[in-house]
């Protein structure tokens, strides 16, 4: 991404696609005024998370989310790929960034720190983006037009921007109050300066276990491997429990919704169901690079005015697109961009193409992209979906609700019945409800088919012989359970387990051997000064590491080691080997020190006052996130991953 904004610094829409992504990932989109009061009430699949009583609703997640890989898409273009967004893990920053903020802004009111108009004022026309204060023109006088030009561009009113603007402040006021007072002393930067610039190179030898070779192994070797200790080869204490399963998925179907149920709920939220105006429009695009020649810009011009005369004579637009548009996300499928709404085009296009009547091919539309030639294909009026159109959504939505509530009636019956009767399985015949069955071993702290099994197991190792649990409850489901029977811990015979004994005593004695190869190679190295001549010797190879620094813990040739990096890093001159051999990855490691590279103190000396700046921003960012971890504890905030 940085060596796109690089290369395109001076590219008006790289300047919109900034103020976007910064709008999304900082401060969310605005909430509507009705969305920005404090919600209450249980977390459903609405609500895309819960800061304290406040609720992010799933529509305002959503929408910027969208927006953020819409705008990202427009600076990769055909770059972004699906792994790229997964490893970028949009969704993810998306929703932190607007729990963070929010944090951030009640925190901020809380404390009663304000931003006045003249402060919100003054920051709009200093705004930067790349060093330029954008809202500014040649002369250095803010310019309002070009200021509504470049916001509304971003997606937002005037109005939106401002009062998001506002809030911003308002959280990076709450962000000074916290970093301020932290300093730093010289020492420090210079105690840091080490351990971020300081270098080692390693000579090494691994002993990897499975060459280890083992012939075949007697059984006597093995009878007396599995004599050594029997009590791993015994069977834990084993619970039968018949139990009682409470859930909405069981309960779910059971559950019968009325159309008149449907209809009353339909009327009820009909704001839930606005649909937006939106329109399908095809189009062909001639690209034109943000730097392009003056040359190639008329050239592109010229091209998109022949494609243009050929569509308003009626040739087939799907034809034309697919021959000559540049936009490969559409171009396979004639230029068919599929339904949009207004705020997913850049201005010039969305403006353009809503324009349209159906049928119509517009005149060259120019955008940050090139030249554009749109035909609307059809329009959906704003207005609301059909009952018929969200009925299935509606009825699924209905059954949860009551399933849900249908758990808690069950569960207070089952509760009621369990304390008259003794056996579960008549509690279960009266409420039509299946018994299973199921063994607990103790020490297995999962269970096969039962979700909270934590609290299953507990409620299981409870129970005497005969009994039956209180109602036990989990995360969504509950359980009644009663105890069948115990069978104490047992010692599994010889014969049993022989091939599991056979594969343990073959992993110990390679552990055993590659270790001991690996300590001796170390006293050899020791006794004749050199781990290389100790490897000739007992014949091993020896390997360098190279120079490496410690502040990623990364050990070029073997891996992100941190116990080797920080072991290679506490030798020294004097004592180059340590006293033993170390594990990483199921292998051992004989270490030697072979040169350890002090930082470039010149440079130091010289960027002092640069490198006092970078620990400084360092200790500030991790205190900045410990404060706003106390917040989120503080706040409880819950997100529904779910629901993303």
């Amino acid at each position: 991404m940085l060596d796109i904004l690089r290369r395109k610094k001076g590219s008006w829409v790289v300047k919109v696609i900034l103020i976007a992504i910064a709008l999304s990932f900082v401060i969310g989109f605005m909430l509507l005024p009705e969305l920005r009061q404090a919600l209450t009430g249980k977390l459903d699949s609405t609500v895309a998370a819960k800061v304290g009583d406040e609720k992010i609703p799933l529509s305002e997640y959503q929408r910027a989310y969208q927006n953020t890989l819409a705008q990202f898409k427009e600076l990769f273009k055909d770059g972004l790929q699906d792994q790229m967004i997964q490893q970028l893990n949009l969704k993810q920053q998306v929703i932190q960034q607007m729990v963070d903020r929010r944090l951030l802004i009640q925190e901020a009111l809380n404390l009663d720190l304000t931003v006045t108009d003249e402060e919100l004022k003054e920051s709009i026309y200093n705004y930067e983006v790349q060093g330029e204060k954008i809202f500014m023109d040649e002369t250095g006088w803010f310019d309002r037009e070009r200021y509504i030009q470049i916001v509304e561009a971003s997606g937002l009113s005037v109005g939106e921007f401002e009062e998001s603007f506002r809030q911003d402040l308002l959280a990076e006021k709450i962000r000074q109050v916290i970093l301020e007072p932290i300093q730093v002393i010289d020492s420090e930067v210079r105690d840091q300066y080490r351990l971020d610039n300081e270098k080692v190179n390693l000579r090494y030898v691994v002993i990897n276990p499975s060459a280890v070779e083992i012939g075949k192994t007697a059984d006597a070797e093995l009878l007396a491997f599995y004599d050594k200790d029997k009590a791993q080869w015994v069977t834990g204490e084993r619970r039968k429990v018949d139990y009682l399963l409470i859930s909405p998925a069981t309960l779910r179907e059971k559950i019968e919704i009325s159309d008149a149920e449907i209809k009353t709920y339909y009327s009820e939220h009909r704001k839930d169901y606005e649909s937006p105006e939106e329109i399908r429009a095809r189009h062909v695009l001639i690209k034109v690079e943000a730097d392009a020649k003056e040359e190639d810009r008329v050239a592109a011009k010229k091209k998109a005015e022949e494609v243009l005369a050929r569509a308003k004579k009626g040739e087939s637009f799907e034809e034309l697109a697919k021959s000559y548009s540049e936009d490969p996300g559409s171009k396979e499928s004639g230029g068919d961009l599929g339904f949009f709404g207004r705020g997913r085009m850049v201005k010039p296009f969305e403006d353009a193409a809503f324009a349209l009547k159906e049928g119509e091919v517009s005149d060259l539309v120019e955008s940050p992209f090139g030249y554009h030639i749109i035909r609307l294909e059809e329009r959906k009026k704003e207005g609301y979906r059909a009952l018929e159109e969200v009925k299935a959504q509606i009825q699924n939505k209905l059954r949860q609700e009551k399933s849900e509530e249908e758990v808690e009636k069950v569960a207070k019956k089952l509760e009621r019945g369990a304390r008259k009767g003794k056996n579960l399985k008549g509690v279960a015949e009266k409420q039509k409800l299946e018994v299973r069955t199921i063994e607990v071993e103790k020490g297995n702290n999962y269970l096969s088919g039962i979700p909270d099994s934590k609290v299953f197991i507990e409620a299981a190792e409870a129970l005497e012989v005969g009994k039956m649990s209180p109602l036990v409850k989990g995360s969504r489901n509950q359980y009644l359970l009663q105890l069948v029977t115990i069978e104490p811990p047992a010692e599994r015979p010889f014969e049993e387990v022989k091939a599991e004994v056979e594969r343990e005593f073959e992993k110990e004695y390679r552990q055993t051997k590659a270790t001991q190869e690996a300590e001796k190679l170390l006293s050899e190295a020791k006794k004749l000064k050199s781990l290389e001549k100790a490897a000739k010797r007992l014949g091993q190879k020896t390997e360098e590491t190279g120079l490496f620094a410690r502040r990623t813990d990364y050990v070029p040739r073997i891996g992100t080691a941190v116990e080797i990096s920080r072991l290679g890093f506490s030798l020294v001159a004097e004592s180059r080997w340590p006293e033993k051999s170390i594990v990483y990855n199921d292998r051992y490691y004989a270490l030697e020190l072979i040169e350890r590279k002090e930082p470039d103190w010149g440079e130091f000396d010289k960027n002092f006052l640069k490198e006092k700046e970078k620990v400084l921003e360092r200790l500030r960012q991790s205190a900045f996130q410990e404060y706003l971890s106390k917040l989120r504890e503080k706040a409880k905030v819950a997100i529904n991953y779910e629901a993303l």
